[in-house]
């Protein structure tokens, strides 16, 4: 079949198929006296082939076959579509192999005008050819309207035998769930459909509803699948995943893709696995690397060849085959086991928790490039190099080296403990200084490059002449280091929030914050000595980390830090000239009293800042978002800032610089204030000669005498000022009084308050205040009133103008203790839907001023809370949170809760109350309520001499009488239900009416063994073997009839009918008597 024609949907109506004569050679219309096909028992198909016998829709063969796995024309199918769709319109098309008197050329017409079927594009449609699986797929295809599926037909190993016109009807069926493939993952397009396949297709399709996806599981249990693209999906596949040799060595993607058997690498030269589910993984093409991400996860590795393994979690890598090359593992395995003479590379995130080297392993290499193993197991003489950490080698055999010490090791069956070698030489290449392996405190000398593997260590003046190393093994542990030159960088992958100490380092070249151990960052702290000596830039990468300047305040000052990670990055007391984002959603902490002189968010960078220190210029290519109490002295580009973050001021100008007045002459200054957004836009105004012109808050300025003064207007730190010259004889206006906006002010500890002083008469020529505290150490004051509280007590707050004061009395108390902390006394709970329990919330210290907390849960529809009393709603997780008014502490409960239990309240049992002896019948049992939680039951039988009952309610009966049949809720309710079943003995009275008919007859009729001749004719005759095969039937019959009371019903009917064959044959075998006639002498009587 070359082409298909798709046009609309046909609407499907059910009929009951009617086969024409011509087909039923093939499909056989004659139903049996008994029952189903006795030649589908376990056949795939056997389900659907009885449901259509049992309706008659279809029956089989005379001789009580099916014959399943017969091929079926193409012709004969289409008459088979014509009748289960209910198609009877008549088309017209001319095939030059369909002849007028061909017994299917209407049936073949119809099929025209129903719009499945348009023949090949010769002209020909080839009706006594066996219709193929693909032929098949395209007409039912076109029959329910099906979108073409290309994609869902590449899942099939056999997809390349798939005809391109065929591909997307193939997918769209298999889509559908009409047609599915064979066990070993094919589907098999080019063989012929058999009459199993077809009932079950037209069946499917019949019944087919929009969104039906569902493997018809009679078909298949197992799908494999060839991969022959670059990315698969979304995927489960439930056999085999083979990735095509054909793809070469190309990148193949897998992501969200479950493999339930094998993914067998025969190609592909990098394999991505993105949150993928492997459970077993073969690698059969040389040097593929496999990278997993993500959540991934395999089960089980085997290596046919060499190759690589990045990311993921590994149960099981096993290496038994002795390989050229060498295999290299860099990700998490539980067991690794080298059972070949294979030499293994660990990578520096290899992290093995049990390796065992067998005994095929002999004279093996393991490079070690820092990585981990918990746990080896040595069986046989193998080379251990380079450097990383064995937790514990167990050895059971003598002569093994490595350059690595386990930190325990165990000898088994004599064998001596592992040679050690030096592996502080370079193995790479001669130099003049060599490597060194820090695990210990370590002073002076000069090396190549220095690795610390060991933590709560101190590297004192060594010089490195390229590269310094802090391990990942250093894990979340402290280093210091001291007085060290580094001439390269420096590469921190390993430490703890506080663990890297920098004192007095010079480092020429950069510091790479990288550490990716664990999630937490790392903690760099360096002192103003190693900052001010670090030509290169700081870049922090991986987890983030916390750079905390050692000197106080801000001390610490360096040149540029670049954020090249969207984990947390933490910038502490420190001055740093730059600081450059250069990561997407990066999230960057600047606290007090850190200052940023410039930052820089390049057009890649993008995310938040968290500031409450200062930021001097900030420009944003790209969007960043501000929150926090700090500072930004000048901003540009994408910039968006919470309302608490403070907009600094960048110039204050006045629209006159000089002035002329004479004397109660006035005139207004106006300030503009750049930016716009500045947070304070409020101008303070000051004249430094009060005597000669004043200044009013809104710059009104008022000549009071002759003179010169300055008038500065003052935002934020910026001023502008204006030269005011007042024309006229000076005159003095003394000083009347003095007053304080408050006489008496009650501060708490480290807060602060402004008196303001006011002068009488508002034209005195001297109104400067001089302020004083008399208690300096409860209270200072500072020269424009501002008052700071130092420590509890009282001091009394003067305010004087020449020889007028005014005072304040000022009351210090102790500052609030604030909150540090906030815990549950459970941090997970499990509840019943309706039931209740409290959480206790213990804020520290115990001396915290405000102790209040608040509580609230993410999902109140699952777990509500009130005054940390949790109640179960509904079932789900849900997190609790309590809260402290002060200070925001959280501290977190999750919460499961479980529905309520619903038990069985009632079970009717129904079904066949009535069955014969030897037959099964099936019993149903009804649970109430029907949302109970265990529906499972019990059966039993309390006649078990009278019939049984399995598990699943099959009753079999077994002699005559009445069984009483329980099903028992299994919830432990003790609800049960019965059911009395009267097992009948088999009906025999047929049978012994036909026992006795055949005996009669077998009495009346002769024996010949003269053809008749010897019968006279007025008595039947037949030959001996005959009569013996009568009697032979008569026999068996009487023995059923003798054991009756445990005959099945199927027993005597099977014997009645052999019995009527047996007779029938008889009654086809007599023939009368031909004996000549005697004559026969006259009696008296006869004459009389």
């Amino acid at each position: 079949m070359k082409s298909f024609s798709y046009g609309g949907v046909i609407m499907k109506k059910k009929h009951v198929i009617t086969i024409t004569a011509a087909l039923a050679a093939s499909m056989a219309m004659s139903v049996t006296a008994f029952g189903a096909p006795t030649d589908i028992q376990g056949h795939w198909a056997q389900n659907t082939i009885n449901k259509w016998v049992d309706k008659g829709d279809i029956s089989g063969y005379p001789d009580g076959t099916f014959r399943p796995n017969n091929m079926i024309t193409r012709a004969e199918f289409v008459v088979l579509v014509n009748n289960a769709m209910g198609y009877s319109k008549s088309g017209y098309a001319y095939f030059s192999d369909v002849p007028n008197h061909y017994w299917g050329k209407n049936a073949i017409q119809t099929g025209v005008a129903a719009g499945y079927i348009s023949g090949d594009g010769d002209g020909t449609f080839r009706p006594n050819d066996p219709v193929t699986r693909q032929e098949a797929a395209a007409m039912i295809s076109r029959i329910l309207g099906l979108k073409q599926n290309d994609s869902r037909a590449y899942r099939y190993t056999d997809s390349y035998a798939i005809s391109n016109w065929a591909k997307g009807v193939v997918g769209a069926v298999s889509e559908a769930g009409i047609m599915a493939g064979y066990p070993d993952g094919s589907f098999g397009p080019n063989k012929v459909l058999t009459r199993a396949e077809a009932v079950l297709a037209l069946d499917k399709t019949m019944n087919y509803k929009p969104g039906d996806k569902e493997e018809d599981k009679e078909e298949t249990k197992k799908e494999d699948m060839l991969l022959t693209q670059s990315k698969l999906e979304d995927t489960t596949v439930t056999g085999d995943l083979t990735i095509s040799d054909r793809l070469g060595t190309k990148t193949i993607t897998l992501e969200d893709v479950t493999v339930k058997g094998k993914l067998i690498v025969d190609g592909g030269g990098e394999i991505i696995l993105k949150d993928c589910n492997i459970k077993e993984m073969v690698m059969d093409q040389k040097d593929t690397a496999v990278k997993a991400s993500g959540k991934t996860t395999v089960e089980k590795t085997t290596f046919k060849k060499i190759g690589k393994l990045t990311g993921g979690d590994y149960t099981d890598v096993v290496v038994d085959k002795e390989l050229s090359g060498s295999i290299t593992i860099d990700a998490k395995v539980r067991n690794l086991t080298l059972d070949a003479e294979t030499d293994l590379k660990l990578g520096s995130d290899a992290r093995i928790k049990n390796m065992e080297i067998t005994k095929n392993a002999d004279k093996a290499t393991i490079d070690f490039s820092k990585a981990k193993v918990e746990d080896m197991v040595v069986k046989d003489k193998i080379s251990i190099r380079g450097s990383g950490d064995i937790d514990t080698m167990t050895v059971y055999v003598s002569d093994v080296n490595t350059s690595i010490r386990p930190d325990t090791v165990k000898t088994k069956d004599g064998a001596s403990k592992p040679n050690y070698i030096d592996d502080n030489d370079d193995w790479y290449k001669p130099s003049r200084y060599r490597n060194v392996t820090v695990d210990r405190d370590y002073s002076g000398g000069t090396y190549r490059n220095a690795t610390v593997t060991k933590s709560d260590i101190t590297a004192k003046n060594m010089t490195v002449r390229e590269n310094l190393y802090i391990d990942s093994d250093v894990k979340d542990g402290s280093v210091t280091l001291e007085g060290m030159t580094v001439y390269g960088n420096v590469y921190v992958k390993g430490g703890g929030e506080n663990s890297v100490y920098f004192k007095d380092c010079k480092i020429s070249g950069h510091i790479y914050a990288e550490k990716t151990y664990d999630k937490y960052p790392v903690g760099l702290k360096l002192d103003n000595k190693t900052a001010q000596a670090l030509k290169g830039n700081l870049y922090i990468r991986g987890n983030g980390a916390d750079v905390m300047g050692l000197e106080s305040g801000n001390g610490t000052y360096l040149k540029r830090i670049v954020v090249e990670t969207s984990n947390p990055v933490e910038l502490t007391d420190l001055q740093a000239e730059r600081v450059d984002i250069t990561a997407a959603n990066a999230a960057v902490k600047i606290p007090a009293p850190t200052v940023v002189k410039e930052l820089y968010v390049t057009d890649k960078g993008n995310g938040k800042i968290e500031l409450s220190g200062t930021i001097g210029k900030l420009q944003a290519d790209n969007a960043i978002t501000v929150k926090g109490s700090g500072r930004i002295d000048e901003k540009s580009g994408k910039v968006e800032v919470t309302e608490d973050v403070k907009i600094g001021v960048t110039s204050v100008t006045l629209d006159k610089t000089d002035l002329t007045l004479d004397v109660n002459g006035t005139a207004k200054l106006n300030a503009t204030v750049k930016p716009d957004d500045a947070t304070t836009k409020t101008v303070t105004w000051k004249s430094d000669n009060e005597g000669v012109a004043i200044v009013d808050n809104s710059g009104n300025v008022t000549a009071k005498a002759a003179g010169t003064a300055t008038i500065t207007a003052t935002v934020d730190g910026k001023s502008a000022s204006c030269k005011v010259t007042v024309n006229g004889q000076t005159t003095t206006v003394p000083v009347q009084s003095v007053g304080l906006n408050q006489t008496t002010l009650e501060l708490i500890a480290g807060k602060e308050a402004t008196l303001t002083a006011t002068v009488k008469p508002d034209d005195a020529t001297n109104k400067t205040v001089t302020w004083s505290s008399n208690n300096e150490t409860v209270a200072t004051v500072d020269n424009n009133g501002k008052v700071t509280a130092k420590a509890a007590g009282e001091a009394i707050i003067t305010a004087k103008v020449g020889d007028k004061q005014a005072t304040c009395n000022v009351k210090v108390t102790a500052a609030d203790v604030a909150v540090e902390s906030v815990t549950l006394n459970q941090s997970s709970l499990e509840l019943v839907a309706g039931k209740e329990a409290t959480l206790t919330a213990t804020v520290k210290p115990e001396s915290a001023t405000d102790k209040t907390v608040t509580w609230t849960s993410d999902k109140p529809e699952i777990a509500a809370v009130e005054g940390g009393t949790v109640t179960a709603k509904a079932e789900g997780t849900a997190t609790i949170t309590v809260t402290t008014v002060d200070g925001g502490k959280t501290a977190t409960c999750k919460v499961t809760v479980t529905p309520k239990t619903v038990p069985v309240s009632s079970i009717q049992v129904q079904g066949a109350a009535s069955i014969y002896v030897g037959d099964t019948a099936k019993l149903t049992a009804t649970i109430t309520p029907d949302g109970a939680s265990n529906k499972a039951v019990t059966w039993d039988s309390q006649n078990k001499d009278i019939a049984t009952v399995d598990q699943q309610g099959n009753v079999k009966a077994l002699k005559a009488g009445t069984a009483t049949i329980t099903a028992t809720a299994q919830d432990g309710s003790g609800i049960s239900g019965s059911f009395v079943v009267t097992v009948q003995q088999a009906d025999t009275t047929a049978l012994k009416a036909k026992v006795t008919e055949a005996q009669k007859l077998w009495n009346e009729t002769a024996v010949s063994t003269q053809n008749g001749t010897d019968v006279p004719p007025t008595k039947n005759w037949v030959v001996q073997q005959q009569k013996d095969d009568l009697q032979k039937a008569v026999n068996t019959a009487n023995g059923v009839l003798q054991q009756s009371t445990l005959t099945s019903q199927n027993t005597v009917n099977d014997a009645y009918r052999d019995l009527q064959t047996a007779l029938n044959a008889f009654l086809n075998a007599m023939k009368p008597g031909t004996m000549p006639n005697t004559p026969v002498p006259y009696s008296f009587w006869d004459l009389w």
